[in-house]
């Protein structure tokens, strides 16, 4: 959902709204490749998301036993 959100929210309309105004370009004309970025990325971040949380949670176990036993 977060990462939904990230690319539709910020990445589509910030950053396409901020590249209007830099560039001078149209919005509507920006828009279009935008979308299709926005449409491969959000797959990629959810799957890289996907792998770095089991190492991450093992990770913060382990530091978290640490803490106890010390």
């Amino acid at each position: 959902m977060a990462v939904s959100v990230n690319c539709l929210g910020i990445s589509l309309m910030l950053s396409t709204f901020w590249l209007t105004v830099l560039s001078g370009s149209s919005f509507l004309a920006l828009l279009p490749t935008r979308v299709v970025q926005n449409l491969i990325m959000i797959p990629v971040q959810f799957i890289v998301l996907r792998l770095i949380k089991i190492p991450i949670g093992v990770y913060i176990n382990r530091v978290n036993a640490n803490a106890t036993n010390s």
